[in-house]
């Protein structure tokens, strides 16, 4: 099964910026984060910090919150499950957590639960904020020195599902491959979840092992036998 997630975006310091801050923000906000495989927690190198910040930020304040085809992305579900995100932001922020963009409730003429796509900073590794899958258009960044501090941040939960890194380094690609256990791992791209053809799911709290799509999604329809013949 897939169960959730909480999934890292790490950016290194010889990215693509302009590439990864399309990536992580198209990650973070398409159907207003209500995606299992969507963006949480992205991990910047300290290096690019403040320019990925930067650009970041622009791009998520052009975003367009609406039903029309124009918009980027729509509704929470329900008021109850918008109330209780902007709730989860507003306490985050009552314990340290900065608060760079969004945050409230949008207000519009129609009739809707929309929500501003939020932006957080300065959240501890072990907040709620970092370890709850708030299932929102809600995203933290987090600074680190190098991919080892990347890497042991995004072990760092419980939740196990979809990743992405973005370098030009296929050393620091398969370093993260190897050492990030996660169900998918996306270089240069968004969390995702996957095509049709290839298997899909977690591990830890986002899923048991087993696999859907692909050829390894036919072992959980089957039961294994074991037959012999003696001659």
């Amino acid at each position: 099964i897939e169960a959730g997630g909480k999934n890292p975006f790490i950016v290194c310091e010889d990215a693509d910026l302009t590439r990864a801050v399309s990536s992580a923000v198209s990650g973070s906000f398409v159907d207003a984060g209500q995606r299992c495989a969507a963006t949480s927690r992205i991990i910047i190198f300290d290096k690019v910090y403040d320019e990925f910040k930067k650009k970041f930020l622009e791009k998520v304040s052009a975003l367009n919150v609406g039903v029309a085809d124009s918009d980027d992305f729509g509704a929470i579900i329900t008021e109850k499950k918008l109330l209780e995100i902007v709730s989860l932001v507003k306490e985050g922020v009552s314990r340290g957590a900065v608060l760079l963009f969004g945050g409230h409730r949008i207000e519009k003429a129609s009739n809707g639960y929309f929500m501003e796509p939020t932006v957080l900073e300065n959240v501890s590794e072990d907040d709620e904020l970092s370890s709850r899958e708030i299932f929102g258009p809600v995203v933290i960044l987090y600074k680190v020195k190098n991919l080892d501090e990347a890497i042991e941040l995004a072990n760092n939960s419980e939740f196990r599902l979809s990743s992405a890194i973005h370098t030009s380094s296929t050393k620091l690609a398969e370093e993260f491959i190897k050492k990030h256990h996660t169900g998918v791992v996306r270089v240069n791209g968004a969390t995702h979840g996957s095509e049709p053809h290839v298997s899909f799911g977690g591990v830890g709290l986002s899923g048991n092992g087993w696999r859907e799509p692909g050829l390894k999604s036919l072992d959980f329809y089957c039961d294994w036998r074991q037959i012999s013949y003696d001659n």
